[in-house]
């Protein structure tokens, strides 16, 4: 039978990529720093479960307020207007517009630390960055064509130029409409 697509929610959609890029790694780590920063956690502290529990629940929202902000943009952009079906997909120009200038989402895609796009920078053999790439991204391995795409492009280009190749390739797996719909 067929089955029905349903395009990610906003926010979710905006976790999703979070994760996917490695980008909720610094955004946790800041709000631990932030949070240790503030409470100054002794070693008895650090000892005890359900103080370490609570400094978990108290990092964990703090992380969730560094992503409100994105959050609320992929709602502006994402949400349907009132009177819009909520199953149907629609991408409007402003949804375009946003993944092709979105500034923090595309900083999201560059390598740093080891998020997605540093190790896949890491990795020497063009096939294994393909199936990390399609793995991490869409959750699948990548066809033969599309792993002889990312190779052939890896291969055409100076090696100095292969950290912005990966960020465009994550970025174009990215906004495809495979990873904004879940089966």
């Amino acid at each position: 039978g067929l089955t029905s697509l349903t395009p990610l929610a906003p926010e979710p959609l905006c976790w999703s990529i979070l994760k996917v890029t490695g980008a909720i790694e610094p955004l946790h780590e800041s709000a631990a720093k932030e949070w240790d920063e503030k409470n100054k956690p002794t070693d008895a502290d650090k000892a005890d479960p359900a103080k370490q529990a609570a400094r978990a629940a108290a990092i964990e929202s703090l992380a969730r307020e560094k992503v409100k902000p994105h959050e609320n943009q992929f709602v502006n952009l994402f949400a349907n207007s009132a009177g819009q079906p909520q199953n149907d997909f629609f991408a409007t120009a402003d949804q375009v517009l946003y993944f092709e200038n979105a500034g923090a989402l595309r900083s999201w895609t560059n390598p740093s630390g080891n998020n997605l796009a540093a190790r896949l920078t890491k990795l020497a053999d063009a096939k294994a960055v393909a199936e990390e790439l399609y793995l991490s991204v869409l959750s699948r391995l990548p066809s033969a064509e599309e792993a002889n795409d990312i190779a052939a492009v890896l291969a055409s280009r100076p090696p100095e130029q292969k950290s912005a190749i990966i960020s465009d390739a994550i970025w174009a797996l990215l906004t495809t409409t495979e990873f904004r719909f879940r089966h």
